[in-house]
């Protein structure tokens, strides 16, 4: 990925929401790598962000309750609050959160961020 991306946030809060995605890639995820992909949003004035792993991925059935409190992915998971905290800080700094489950050879997890800013 050429070029760059200017983004505006809150830099604690975009720094807690990318660190625990990261974590939650490798730690619950059991991921080796994590692609970021950075590309306009669906607006002028947006940036979208998108991190993919190459994990688990998240079981079906607990798939749509991801970013609610107390939603954990699977038998290794959490308490299921960290992915709640990151979209109540994305929608604090006007940004949009939203997971991928297995989107690349029927494996993995991704979350697409999508935030103020300009590319």
């Amino acid at each position: 990925m050429r070029g760059a991306a200017h983004v505006i946030a809150d830099a604690r809060a975009f720094d807690a929401v990318v660190r625990n995605v990261l974590q939650n890639a490798v730690v619950h995820g059991g991921a080796h790598t994590v692609d970021v992909h950075v590309e306009p949003g669906d607006h002028r004035d947006r940036v979208r962000l998108t991190l993919v792993d190459d994990g688990r991925g998240v079981e079906p059935e607990v798939f749509e309750s991801l970013g609610r409190p107390f939603a954990r992915g699977n038998h290794t998971s959490g308490s299921g609050v960290g992915l709640f905290v990151c979209s109540q800080l994305t929608l604090r700094m006007n940004g949009v959160l939203r997971f991928l489950n297995q989107p690349a050879d029927g494996r993995g997890f991704g979350v697409v961020l999508e935030l103020p800013g300009t590319r």
